[in-house]
């Protein structure tokens, strides 16, 4: 957490805008604010939370954000929404946009480590009756989304969107 004491995240914004920054250093970043989002406490948080979300807006909603090469990175993102609405929820209409942008972007598929870290996630989460699956519209979501992923692994099974860990979550919700 060092990091994130010396650089605000509006540096780090500042960084990821930057043309100069390879994919790979982008990628970890996004991955690391993730982290940040599951590891700390709402009150050690708090202060970066909405420019963080626009960080990781900002990746999701690039034109080319799903291409070949950015894929990977956004996957990240995503993951990083998903972990900003779990463990960071504010209960305001930002938390509730992050939600819904992580939801419509499940399940994730192009990294194998990243895909299999953040569905199983998805998974417990669902499983724990995490609050935000309270309501109706999410609860549709989560299962289009594990309806998604039983289709995945069923017609594509090299596609390892699950580990073992995950495939037992998942037959634990259908």
């Amino acid at each position: 957490f060092f990091f994130f004491k010396q650089k605000t995240a509006y540096e780090m914004l500042r960084s990821l805008v930057g043309s100069e920054m390879c994919i790979r250093d982008r990628q970890s970043i996004l991955w690391g604010l993730g982290l940040f989002a599951q590891r700390c406490t709402q009150e050690a948080f708090g202060s970066q939370f909405n420019e963080i979300c626009k960080i990781l807006a900002q990746q999701v909603s690039l034109p080319d954000a799903f291409s070949e090469e950015r894929a990977e990175c956004t996957e990240c993102a995503i993951g990083a929404l998903g972990k900003l609405a779990f463990y960071q929820n504010h209960s305001d209409s930002v938390s509730n946009e992050i939600l819904e942008r992580f939801l419509k972007n499940m399940p994730l598929k192009q990294e194998p480590e990243e895909s299999q870290d953040i569905n199983k996630m998805f998974l417990k989460e669902l499983i724990a009756n995490h609050p935000v699956f309270t309501q109706e519209n999410n609860r549709h979501e989560a299962q289009r989304i594990v309806n998604d992923i039983k289709t995945i692994m069923e017609n594509n099974p090299e596609n390892e969107i699950l580990d073992d860990e995950g495939k037992r979550l998942l037959l634990s919700v259908v």
